[in-house]
């Protein structure tokens, strides 16, 4: 009998031990805080929220921000997803907690486009991606690599510029606050947990910064979509990544790096045009009628090409 119940010991403690790991576990579970997730809306099986982006996501998100707030969650079929809709989270996204949330997510759209992450706008944060920044910024920006962006922001200047003649000179920085290049700046990755104001951002989470709803952000902007680019004159606010409610290039590590260049290229181009010629709109076309629709895309161009009518403008120079 002795040897029986020793056996049945031996054979019920593998249980009993699982018992308690199990109990501690719970009580563990118990204990612990529940996380608080940013708000957002309610997704569907399989897609999540995929369905509510629409033709133009910088724009359906800035909706959806007025609804659910400056920092608010999706699920993006399978992907967690937070997006950053207003100029206070984005400070803490780039500059206060920009360590955590440097890297870019792993995908295959990025990894067959950047050959395998060696690019230095695709690739992870680690060691070869600051070398690479390093070699980029010293060696390899020309004006051929900001070519396409460079051209949507002259695109949309010249539109305001012909609606709005009278501010030409102040239209630049207006004009990338209103129509910044890359509307939803590229996505980031956060690399550890982190808090951000109250809600809880978890790792391998995709970031979005919507920099178009953050330049409408009305706790910094009067009258945010309307030109008005009076707005910046005697104004310290720059495109340069230190004002987050004006962030056309991000900011924090993974800034463009291309946007001296890409500034330069736009102001020479502009500079030129505006020495050269007078604009105005074709057979006594109206400004209301100029379709401002726009095309889908990493970045954003007028759906239907801008038609200028150009005459040459001789400037008076006095001779003395």
């Amino acid at each position: 009998m002795a040897i029986l119940g020793e056996l049945a010991a031996v054979l019920l403690l593998p249980f009993f031990l699982a018992f308690l790991i199990l109990f501690g576990e719970i009580t563990k579970k118990q204990e612990r805080p529940k996380p608080k997730l940013p708000p957002g809306p309610r997704g569907l099986p399989v897609i999540g929220n995929l369905h509510l982006l629409g033709k133009h996501p910088h724009q359906t998100l800035y909706q959806l921000s007025k609804q659910y707030g400056p920092i608010m969650q999706l699920q993006l079929g399978r992907v967690p997803a937070v997006v950053i809709s207003s100029a206070q989270m984005a400070e803490q996204v780039l500059k206060t907690h920009d360590l955590l949330f440097c890297s870019r997510p792993d995908m295959a759209t990025g990894k067959r486009l950047s050959y395998n992450f060696s690019d230095v706008v695709l690739s992870p944060y680690n060691a070869a991606w600051r070398e690479l920044r390093k070699i980029t910024m010293l060696n390899l920006l020309n004006p051929k690599m900001v070519e396409d962006p460079s051209f949507a922001t002259m695109e949309y200047a010249m539109v305001e510029l012909v609606k709005n003649p009278r501010v030409m000179s102040k239209a630049q920085e207006e004009t990338l606050r209103l129509h910044p290049m890359v509307p939803l700046l590229i996505s980031r990755e956060t690399m550890d947990h982190v808090k951000i104001n109250e809600y809880d951002v978890f790792p391998k989470r995709r970031v979005y910064v919507n920099a178009w709803a953050v330049a409408r952000d009305p706790d910094f902007w009067d009258q945010p979509d309307e030109f008005i680019p009076e707005r910046f004159v005697g104004s310290n606010i720059d495109f340069r990544g230190h004002n987050f409610e004006f962030l056309p290039f991000g900011a924090g590590r993974r800034i463009c790096p291309g946007l001296s260049f890409g500034i330069m290229t736009v102001e020479l181009a502009l500079a030129n045009l505006l020495y050269a010629f007078n604009w105005e709109l074709p057979n006594n076309m109206k400004k209301e009628e100029i379709n401002m629709e726009e095309t889908s895309g990493i970045t954003v161009h007028l759906k239907t090409n801008l038609q200028l009518q150009a005459t040459r403008h001789v400037p008076n120079v006095g001779v003395e």
